[in-house]
């Protein structure tokens, strides 16, 4: 569980730097890499639970 809790706040980080830095936000991008982030973990605990 403490992976998960690491990952949201590697990704919180990382999203208001993104949002910090840039001239041109896209809210997709932030989007995408969220779901790119966790769909891994979501697939590996339905693949282990098999």
């Amino acid at each position: 569980m403490s992976k998960i809790y690491e990952k949201i706040m590697i990704f919180i980080v990382l999203s208001a730097f993104y949002l910090l830095s840039s001239d041109d936000t896209h809210i997709t991008v932030i989007l995408i890499s969220f779901i790119a982030a966790f769909s891994i973990d979501v697939i590996r605990k339905n693949i282990c639970c098999l």
